[in-house]
């Protein structure tokens, strides 16, 4: 439900293409629900809602293969595109798994903690080079 702390939200009459709402959303797994990001505990891909529900719109990569605007290849961000994406790369589960990174502590003369600000999948390779 839309209140007045849904920052960053557009209304679908501002989608260019395909007709939906949104909000802009973090890569950091902290800013979701009650994210432990030192363990890693409660984190989740998908935001909840104001309600404690997961979102009913993530956004995420996909590819087409056959372009009406020209080229092999273009990428999309927001959803599957209906008659053009061939490969969404699995929807939300295409971030992959947390992923722990090792900082130094300021001034801790080189000791170091580990923070899970993010998530990771390596595709290994561009399926849509330029």
């Amino acid at each position: 439900m839309a209140d007045g702390d849904d920052n960053a939200c557009f209304p679908a009459a501002d989608s260019l293409l395909v007709r939906v709402s949104g909000c802009n959303g973090t890569n950091v797994p902290g800013g979701f629900n009650n994210c432990n990001r030192s363990t890693g505990a409660g984190c989740t891909i998908v935001p909840n809602t104001d309600d404690n529900a997961p979102a009913t719109f993530y956004p995420f990569y996909s590819i087409t293969r056959s372009s009406p605007f020209g080229g092999s290849c273009r990428w999309f961000i927001g959803n599957d595109v209906p008659g053009l994406t061939a490969n969404d790369f699995g929807g939300v589960t295409q971030y992959g798994t947390l992923f722990p990174q090792t900082f130094l502590v300021f001034g801790g003369a080189g000791a170091t903690h580990t923070v899970i600000d993010d998530y990771q999948n390596n595709l290994g390779r561009n399926p849509c080079p330029a």
